[in-house]
């Protein structure tokens, strides 16, 4: 991790560390224990912590809601809780939580039993039911504690991670997923321009290059048209295109006279026609060599326009230089597209046919894109070495992100056809720790399992995980990184933010 993330990170956690010392309701002389319930659906997450409760006697229940897929606190609507038995039950409205996702209720159960558990959200009109369970209404308050203190969840390797935290840091859970998964590839690529993604500008003419203002430094955007450089034949004695451009309007000038000149005489039957058609030819054969030559000549010299837009890659002539007609001058490019070549090693020459697909990175390890997403497609790969190694070229086509400069490396997964499915995590779910892999497996939303996995392949978004890890776990796919830092810190509560 950069030097400049850990810092984020630890403000992060302190910040979050900030909002732990709240007073809570109840003060016993030993930890109060609490019954928790979980239960998901598309929309929400529900984590409900409860006093064991007691037939006849007040118990206050705790809501967390969670908005999914945001993992963001629910922060307008009606909360209504339910607690049902026998065709009949209570029902709660949340009394004033100033903190947003939180709940509490107030509840008086009437009899001793299994009663079921729900909860009612209602938002602009609509009514969200989730049903939480059954839950064990208690005869006395001791039975009721003895009960829930078996039934609390821990582990030694669990790590508390509250609900206030994960609203206020970028956070989620989800499954692992079975994909098809084949071999990866990883290598560095050079970023280029495609083939005709670039234009040469060449001299039309000898003389001496004088730069426009604006488009003489490297790297300057030019649109198509521009005027780039002015050639100067100014002071030479052949090859002077000022000199050819005055000639040819001075025999424009004769030519248009004359033929004015014959025109006139003409109406008085004083030349013939012949004459008068050689007249129009001179005329004509005049104005094409001025247009000709004129095109894109100034006083100063003959004027080289872009014929395309783009930014100018290099020059290879210095203002003042003299160069010849079919000189080249420089290179204008167009980085929308680009050409990158990774080279693998021989041993992979087998899977070259297989190649499906490619994750991409940027060298300074920023944003991974998948091959899809940059519009992107494998071209070829090489049937032979690079001259002079041992590597074989891939070439891909992809469009620019945005940011990608000719000339950088970026970082390639090449993916071959998958083979059959297999457990895989998202990368940002892994965190390593000398040498050794880890995952956060959720126990409860509050309270969570730090397991080793085995990896196996990676393709720079998803890893396969071979072992440590069931389909059904769900675990910390956003966020590993605070919980880490949360579980470094030797301050954190199980219970600190909550409304007891």
């Amino acid at each position: 991790m950069k030097p400049l993330q850990s810092i984020a990170l630890l403000a992060a956690i302190f910040l979050l560390h900030g909002c732990h010392h709240h007073d809570h309701h109840h003060h016993h002389d030993h930890e109060p224990v609490h019954f928790q319930y979980t239960a998901y659906t598309d929309d929400f997450e529900v984590f409900v912590e409860a006093d064991p409760f007691v037939a006849g006697r007040e118990s206050e229940v705790l809501v967390h809601i969670t908005t999914l897929p945001s993992f963001k606190p629910l922060d307008s609507g009606e909360v209504i809780f339910f607690l049902r038995s026998g065709g009949s039950g209570v029902r709660a409205e949340a009394s004033d939580v100033s903190a947003p996702g939180i709940y509490l209720f107030s509840i008086l159960p009437p009899r001793v039993g299994v009663a079921d558990m729900a909860i009612e959200i209602h938002i602009d009109g609509e009514i969200n039911h989730i049903t939480l369970g059954p839950a064990t209404v208690y005869s006395t308050h001791d039975e009721g504690e003895a009960s829930a203190g078996s039934a609390m969840v821990t582990h030694p390797n669990a790590v508390s991670f509250t609900k206030e935290q994960s609203w206020k840091v970028d956070f989620a859970t989800g499954f692992p997923e079975e994909r098809p998964f084949g071999g990866v590839i990883r290598t560095m690529a050079r970023v280029s321009v495609v083939p005709d993604g670039e234009v040469v500008v060449v001299s039309t003419v000898s003389g001496v290059v004088l730069m426009s203002p604006g488009a003489g430094t490297v790297g300057a955007e030019v649109r198509a048209g521009q005027e780039l450089v002015t050639i100067s034949g100014e002071g030479f004695l052949t090859d002077n295109i000022l000199v050819e451009y005055r000639r040819a309007l001075s025999d424009l000038e004769r030519a248009r006279a004359d033929h004015t000149r014959l025109e006139e005489l003409s109406k008085d039957r004083l030349v013939t026609e012949r004459d008068l058609l050689e007249a129009r030819q001179r005329l004509s054969h005049a104005e094409a060599v001025y247009r000709n030559v004129s095109s894109n000549v100034t006083e100063g010299g003959r004027v080289i326009r872009a014929s395309r837009g783009g930014f100018i890659r290099e020059w290879r002539v210095g203002n003042g230089t003299f160069v010849e007609a079919g000189q080249p001058l420089g290179v204008i490019s167009r980085s929308d597209d680009l050409l990158l070549t990774a080279e693998v090693p021989q041993r992979h020459i087998h899977d070259l046919p297989q190649l499906s697909g490619a994750n991409i990175r940027s060298g300074d390890g920023g944003t991974l894109y998948p091959l899809e997403q940059l519009n992107g497609r494998i071209l070829s790969f090489g049937r032979s070495t690079t001259s002079g190694g041992h590597l074989i070229p891939v070439h891909l086509h992809v469009r620019n992100p945005g940011h990608w400069v000719p000339g950088s490396l970026v970082e390639v997964f090449l993916k071959t056809a998958a083979g059959s499915s297999t457990l895989t995590v998202p990368n940002s779910a892994l965190i390593e720790q000398q040498g050794l892999y880890f995952v956060y497996v959720q126990l409860t939303p509050e309270l969570f399992e730090k397991r080793e996995v085995h990896r196996g392949v990676s393709d720079g978004l998803h890893t396969e995980i071979v072992k440590g890890l069931a389909g059904t776990d769900r675990i910390v796919i956003r966020g590993a990184r605070i919980v880490k830092l949360a579980e470094a810190s030797s301050a954190l509560d199980a219970h600190s933010g909550h409304v007891h």
